[in-house]
């Protein structure tokens, strides 16, 4: 079918996360029990896959895409390489960033 496998990046800015898909300041998926912050300013976790889709279409513009874009659930052994080396700490408690569920 032509489907093509691509990994997206665990870390991203805000604005490929939300502002580049239309999720205002304001949504509930911004609240602090929802996403992990970093402690470098506008970079956070990937909180779905679709920042993803903008990194293809920027990369494949103007041709046709086609891509599957897998993501790893939360507390895996990636996702937490990614937190450890980022120092990702949430808004709500520094703690919060180790816990193994899902965001």
């Amino acid at each position: 079918m032509g489907f093509q496998v691509y990994r997206s990046r665990d870390v991203e800015t805000d604005e490929l996360n939300f502002e580049l898909l239309n999720i205002p300041a304001h949504h509930p998926a911004r609240d602090m029990w929802d996403t992990f912050y970093t402690t470098t300013p506008n970079v956070i976790l990937r909180t779905h896959t679709s920042p993803g889709q903008i990194h293809v279409m920027r990369e494949r513009c103007p041709e046709p895409i086609r891509v599957i874009l897998p993501a790893c659930a939360t507390g895996t052994s990636r996702s937490r390489r990614a937190a450890r080396s980022s120092s990702i700490r949430s808004k709500a408690s520094p703690s919060a960033a180790t816990s193994r569920w899902p965001t």
